[in-house]
């Protein structure tokens, strides 16, 4: 397997409309290797307002500095925020494919969907 420190690909910005027939132009997220196991993906930027769920679980340390204390959420609680027009609709096993360093493109599947809840209050997003 090709060792990938981390993965960063360029936020493709969707404008305008699809003409009637044509296929919806390719989106792209950035991603990195979290542990030897897994790799993030970050869809989207939202306010969690201070819902996240008490119990929400806390993944484990990641193998490099730079990612935030994320905790797994509930595909009840990610649905509330999928309902804007422009919100990626994603759920447990959704398969995408991840542009490594190298150029070559792997398959992975969502197994689990997680959050971070950052300094709101400020304006930023989490």
């Amino acid at each position: 397997m090709v060792r990938l420190s981390f993965l960063a690909l360029a936020l493709a910005l969707l404008l305008g409309s699809n003409a009637g027939g044509q296929a919806p132009p390719e989106r792209f997220w950035v991603a990195g290797r979290y542990d030897a196991n897994r790799i993030i993906v970050y869809f989207d930027a939202v306010k969690f307002n201070g819902t996240v769920p008490a119990n929400a679980q806390k993944l484990p340390y990641p193998v490099v500095n730079g990612f935030f204390e994320q905790v797994e959420l509930p595909s009840s609680y990610i649905a509330q925020f999928q309902n804007r027009p422009s919100a990626e609709r994603f759920k447990i096993g959704d398969e995408y494919d991840l542009i490594l360093g190298n150029g070559e493109t792997v398959p992975i599947i969502l197994t689990t969907l997680i959050g971070f809840e950052s300094d709101e209050q400020v304006g930023n997003d989490s």
